[in-house]
């Protein structure tokens, strides 16, 4: 509170010019910032190697893409087995 009360009884007040003119803008708006055609350049880059990074992780780890809900719909049968059956095969 004490510091609005002082600032209350401040009586400075900047003179602030209307419009800039274009004149005074213009060297500016004509230099170039330096690095900001590396910049962008990486900034590029960089969004292109996110989207591969996550087409190859759609590629190996896509598991909705190869699970099928139709494999899952049926029941298990059970089929009776005998452990004292055992069949070899030699070749």
């Amino acid at each position: 509170m004490a510091e609005y009360e002082q600032m209350k009884e401040c009586t400075f007040k900047p003179k602030i010019k209307g419009d800039v003119s274009e004149e005074t803008l213009k060297p500016k708006l004509d230099e170039r910032v330096a690095g900001l055609d590396k910049f962008m350049q990486m900034r590029d880059k960089h969004k292109k190697q996110q989207i591969e990074k996550k087409q190859r992780e759609e590629e190996v780890f896509g598991i909705e893409k190869k699970y099928s809900a139709a494999k899952h719909e049926g029941f298990t049968q059970p089929v009776p087995f005998n452990l004292s059956y055992v069949l070899f095969v030699y070749e």
